[in-house]
This record gives structure tokens, sequence and C-alpha cells, in this order.
């Protein structure tokens, strides 16, 4: 699975894919133009299918057109806004500073309430999450 975390500033991942029973290392995180603002994105979910909604977003500058089949989610974060895209429909993350998603969010979100960055709630996240781990990437705007 994954942690992404958003601490305000920075959203970070860890670099974990798994399939089957082998873990390597993958892209989750994005930082892209959709219509005029931009975006961070982070991927959590089935990484293949997850790449494709990623595309999509790429190719078509929106976030409607991701299908409402696909066992994924991407964690948003817009200047005014954050969202967890999950089967096409945009939940909103109401009135959060920080945030976190994936199989080591609870971790990552205690982490970031306890003071720590997104980069170190990863990181905690990391040794506690048998599905997290690789290392730590992160994004800004």
């Amino acid at each position: 699975m994954t942690v992404i975390a958003w601490d305000g500033t920075t959203l970070a991942s860890d670099r974990q894919i798994t399939d089957s029973c082998r873990a390597t290392v993958g892209k989750k995180l994005w930082k892209l133009k959709v219509g005029r603002e931009t975006y961070l994105l982070g991927l959590s979910g089935e990484y293949g299918p997850g790449l494709e909604a990623i595309h999509t977003i790429m190719e078509s500058h929106t976030f409607d057109k991701v299908a409402k089949d696909r066992d994924v989610s991407i964690m948003v974060i817009g200047k005014n806004r954050i969202f967890e895209l999950e089967r096409g429909y945009a939940i909103p993350v109401l009135e959060m500073k920080v945030w976190a998603t994936g199989s080591g969010g609870d971790y990552a979100l205690g982490a970031m309430l306890a003071g720590k960055t997104a980069v170190e709630a990863v990181e905690i996240a990391i040794q506690l999450d048998m599905n997290s781990g690789l290392g730590v990437d992160q994004v800004q705007f």
C-alpha cells in the first residue's frame, strides 16, 4: 500500500510499490497544472490503474474523467483546497491543516499532529506500516 502525508507545505510519500509478494520502487507524487491551477497529487491504491488515472488527469486537464470503477485514491492538494479523489468522486478534507492517507496514513497523521513534518511523518509510518517503505519522496508548490 502506501503512506502519503501533507503538512501544509510539503507532500511526501514512501516509494514502495507492492505487487503480489514483491516490493519495488515507484513514483507516487506529481506536480501538475489542471486548468489554471497547480496541484500536487499523491497516489495510493492499485498502482497500474492509478497511473492510468494520473495519465487521464494529465491528458484531460480535469479531475472529472477519472474512471469510477478503479480501486485508486489520489490525494489532491490545491492552493485553496484539499480533497481525495476516490472511485472518480472528490471527497473534501474539511478544515484540516495536515492530512495523510494510505495504509500508513494514521501513523503519519498522528506524527504530524505531534509536530513532525510530512517527510518525518512518512519516515515514522515506514517504521510502523509493513506496506510502506523504500525511502521517501517529496514535492512542494
